[in-house]
């Protein structure tokens, strides 16, 4: 997913295409049973999963060992 968020060509960066993508899969079925959600993010793509309401794993802001930045988004599930 991020890879094809992250491909956006210039002209078509800003248009909405990656909110649009994050915003279906958050109305997924499996997103909506899930307490929470890990994304492993690119240094790059950390800024817009940031805007979208991630955040940052257990407060870790540098790469881990596969130059991956791990962030998360929390949900409650109301019963």
């Amino acid at each position: 997913m991020e890879q094809l968020i992250e491909s956006e060509t210039p002209e078509h960066q800003g248009k909405g295409m990656g909110r649009a993508i994050i915003d279906t899969l958050e109305k997924d079925e499996f997103f909506l049973r899930a307490k929470r959600i890990e994304i492993p993010a690119s240094i790059t793509g950390v800024p817009f999963y940031l805007k979208m309401g991630y955040n940052y794993k257990n407060g870790i802001t540098e790469p881990d060992e596969e130059h991956l930045i791990r962030l998360e988004k929390r949900r409650v599930i109301l019963r």
